[in-house]
């Protein structure tokens, strides 16, 4: 029985096999052991073959399903005499899987024997697609992941770096007051050094933090003035262990003006860049691979930002189809085809763009421009290393802060100072009404219950002067409302983990009251 190239299913007279929708079906009649009796041409093209007759002549013993699938589709074909809009992975002629959504249904030819008969499509891309979809959501789900673990991290890290300080300070003022020169000393000495590496690791904690707290951030659309250099040394941070065994980094910087954008999405597109370069170089191979990171001033009052690498490069056809959504060369990887297309997008909506340059063999070079939102900043000098201060005296703080480590930590660093420290904002509340004479409130601005934002709104209710001495202190993991908040308010905010300097010049700024 020959068959006729048609869109509309139904070789044979069998049943109707409802496949017509999704595109131009493969029609087959096989026998129950799966060699083909029949087909049109677009059946034969799905499997890889070059046309109908091809196939036909190269005597295919079966329909390149896996066996047991096979057999589980015959069986549902026989108990009910149709199988319909069934989902499976095929085997195309070179091997490579594709997905079908086929129908069959049991039949007979002229002699009697039993012959399925069925149509096909192919929905290969649309799987892919959702594979890709499904990873970009895991990818989603992580920075999701990242916000909220760097929020967890920097309580801890807070009390852990400002008692670190404490302690440093405590045994380098005991050594002072002795002087001895003994064994003694030298053990006190030894502490001191340990104290200042432990300290130094906990910097490190604090610096991997924060860069992941910007990428975290990458859906807040806020356009603020960003030092791309500085921008590009977080992206650097947050990839280090991805870029160290692959390839050396070169960074050649330029006093440059800044940009205005959001800092989480200007993050993502120069992450995905150092990615892309990173993944061009062969696994352990830093020898002579190298990715040379740029950024200068350029013509017509722009910022250039360059990712170049000597990698493996881009075919020409590679090339042309960098930018198309979901088109990558590294599906095992579980890449989505989707981070070019996202760079593109978003240096499109600041006013940017980007060239891809590359050649087969010799490496890629990527150009983002951008337009300059004013003047390069002024450097200014380094500040001179100072001496441990013990610290403002005389004033009264009151610390608003759910965790009991980040209050102690204060007091210990306040020593000289008046330190109440309370646990919630409800009963903040109420020691505020009954004596409001503090000269700093520290107040966190996420708690369980009445967050800090709360707070502030209910003390500015009843005294706009005392809600003016509030400093709000967070860990990270901005919503819109916190955001906005933030933007609203003049009071100044202390970041966690807060340093002992830091902390002890903001406390030494406000006036006392009493």
């Amino acid at each position: 029985m020959g068959v006729v190239e048609r869109e509309s299913p139904g070789a044979g007279g069998g049943a109707d096999l409802g496949l017509s929708r999704q595109g131009l079906a493969g029609l087959y009649r096989t026998t129950l052991e799966g060699a083909v009796v029949d087909c049109n041409e677009a059946f034969a093209r799905i499997l890889g073959w070059p046309d109908r007759a091809t196939l036909l002549r190269s005597g295919v013993s079966d329909l390149y399903f896996d066996p047991r699938e096979r057999e589980g589709n015959l069986a549902r074909v026989r108990q009910g005499g149709t199988l319909s809009n069934a989902e499976v992975r095929m085997r195309r002629r070179d091997g490579k899987p594709v997905w079908v959504v086929f129908s069959e249904t049991l039949s007979a030819d002229a002699a009697g024997r039993e012959i399925l008969e069925g149509a096909l499509v192919d929905v290969t891309d649309r799987r892919e697609m959702e594979a890709r979809l499904l990873q970009a959501e895991r990818l989603a789900s992580v920075v999701t992941l990242a916000a909220g673990v760097a929020h967890e991290v920097n309580n801890p890290l807070s009390y852990v770096l400002a008692n670190l300080s404490f302690a440093q300070e405590q045994v380098t003022a005991a050594l002072d007051r002795r002087g001895r020169g003994d064994e003694e000393d030298s053990e006190l000495r030894q502490a001191t050094e340990a104290l200042q590496e432990a300290r130094e690791g906990a910097e490190r904690v604090r610096a991997i933090v924060r860069d992941l707290r910007m990428y975290a951030r990458a859906e807040d659309e806020r356009r603020t003035p960003l030092d791309l250099a500085r921008v590009m040394d977080s992206a650097i941070n947050v990839v280090r262990s991805e870029l160290a065994h692959r390839a050396r980094v070169v960074r050649s910087y330029r006093p440059s003006p800044p940009v205005r954008a959001s800092e989480g999405k200007m993050g993502q597109v120069l992450l995905n860049l150092l990615l892309n370069a990173a993944q061009a170089m062969p696994d352990g191979s830093t020898g002579d691979r190298e990715i040379r990171v740029t950024v200068e001033p350029a013509d017509g009052g722009r910022v250039l930002v360059e990712v170049a690498d000597n990698g493996m490069g881009m075919a020409p056809e590679v090339l042309a189809r960098a930018f198309e959504p979901f088109f990558t060369t590294r599906q095992a990887s579980g890449a989505t085809g989707l981070g070019l297309p996202i760079c593109q997008t978003v240096l499109a909506s600041l006013g940017g763009e980007i060239i891809l340059q590359s050649e087969e063999g010799s490496g890629t070079r990527a150009r983002v421009l951008l337009p300059a939102a004013g003047p390069a900043p002024a450097s200014a000098p380094a500040p001179a290393a100072a001496a441990p201060s013990p610290g403002p005296a005389g004033r009264r703080v009151l610390v608003v802060d759910d965790d009991p480590g980040v209050g102690s930590a204060v007091r210990r660093l306040l020593l000289r100072n008046e330190v109440v420290v309370c646990g919630d904002s409800q009963r903040a509340q109420e020691l505020l009404a009954a004596d409001s004479a503090f000269d700093v409130i520290l107040c966190d601005l996420f708690m369980p219950g009445t967050s800090g934002m709360e707070l502030y709104r209910r003390v500015r209710a009843w005294s706009p002067e005392v809600a003016g001495r509030m400093v709000f202190i967070s860990a990270g993991a901005y919503t819109d409302e916190s955001s906005d908040f933030l933007d609203a308010v003049p009071n100044e905010r202390l970041e966690k983990p807060f340093d002992a300097a830091r902390l002890r010049a903001l406390v030494a700024r406000a006036p006392r009251r009493g």
